[in-house]
C-alpha cells in the first residue's frame, strides 16, 4: 500500500505530473501525428531525467564529486563564499546553502586556528545588507571571535568572490586559502580563483542529494532531485560562460 502510495504521488504530483501529462498525449497522438506523439514522449523523458537520479548520476554527481576536503596543511585562512540570504520580518537570515558553508568554514577555521574570510556583496538591485555582513554577524553569534574574520562585502558574482578575495590576500600576505563553498559549485568556484592566480584548497560542502546509495524510490520523480539537477545545469552554464568570455579577452 504504501509503495503504491509513493509511485502515484510521484507521477500525479508535480515534476512527476508533467511526465504523466506528456506521456499521455503522446499516446493520444501515436496514431493521429506520430511526429507529435514523439514529441511527447521525448519531453516526457528530459522530465524524467532531470526529476530522478538518472540525472543526479549524469548530470550532479559528476560536479559534486570533482573536490574532497583534503591536504588542508599550509593553509593561511579560510574563505567562505556567501550563497544567499533571506530578509525575513526582524532582520536578516543566511539562506541554507549559506548556512551550511559558514558552518564548515568555521569548524575548519577553529580547528586549525585559522582566520575566516567571509565573501558576498548583495545582488544589483537589491536593497539589503551584503551577504558577507550578515555572514560576520552569524559567526560572532556561533562564538567566532570578531578580529579572526574578514568581509569582503562587494562581490555579486562567483568571479567577483575570487577577485576581491584575492586582492584581500595579497593586502594580508596570504599564499594559500581553503575555499569553502557548495559542491555543486565548487568547480566554477576552484576556476574562478585559479584563473586570478590564487592557490586553493576546496572543500566542498553543501551536497544536494544523498549519497547512501541508490533505493528505487530515487527512480520516480521528485522536486530535491529536480532542484539538483537544475542547479546543476546552472553551474554548466555558468562555468561555460566564465570560460567563453575569458577566451574572448
Amino acid at each position: 500500500m504504501v509503495v503504491f502510495q509513493k509511485v502515484t504521488e510521484a507521477f500525479l504530483l508535480p515534476p512527476g505530473v508533467f511526465v504523466t501529462l506528456f506521456l499521455f498525449m503522446g499516446a493520444l497522438w501515436l496514431k493521429k501525428a506520430p511526429r507529435k506523439s514523439l514529441f511527447m514522449f521525448l519531453i516526457a523523458a528530459v522530465f524524467y531525467v532531470l526529476s530522478t537520479l538518472v540525472g543526479i548520476l549524469l548530470l550532479l554527481h559528476p560536479l559534486e564529486k570533482s573536490y574532497s576536503c583534503n591536504d588542508l596543511q599550509g593553509a593561511q585562512a579560510v574563505v567562505v563564499l556567501g550563497g544567499g540570504i533571506v530578509k525575513v520580518p526582524d532582520g536578516y537570515q543566511l539562506s541554507v546553502h549559506t548556512t551550511a558553508r559558514l558552518l564548515k568554514g568555521l569548524q575548519i577555521a577553529e580547528q586549525k586556528g585559522l582566520p575566516l574570510i567571509v565573501t558576498g556583496g548583495r545582488l544589483p538591485g537589491v536593497d539589503q545588507l551584503p551577504e558577507a555582513e550578515v555572514m560576520k554577524r552569524e559567526a560572532i553569534s556561533l562564538g567566532f571571535e570578531e578580529h579572526d574574520i574578514i568581509v569582503e562585502p562587494l562581490a555579486r558574482t562567483t568571479r567577483e568572490n575570487a577577485l576581491y578575495t584575492y586582492k584581500i590576500m595579497k593586502e594580508y600576505g596570504l599564499k594559500r586559502i581553503i575555499l569553502v563553498t557548495s559542491a555543486v559549485h565548487m568547480k566554477r568556484a576552484v576556476y574562478c580563483f585559479e584563473k586570478i592566480g590564487a592557490v586553493v584548497v576546496p572543500c566542498p560542502t553543501a551536497f544536494l542529494y544523498d549519497y547512501s546509495g541508490v533505493e528505487w524510490v530515487d527512480l520516480l520523480p521528485n522536486k530535491d532531485a529536480l532542484n539538483a539537477n537544475l542547479s546543476a545545469i546552472h553551474e554548466y552554464f555558468g562555468l561555460m560562460w566564465y570560460k567563453l568570455t575569458d577566451f574572448l579577452r
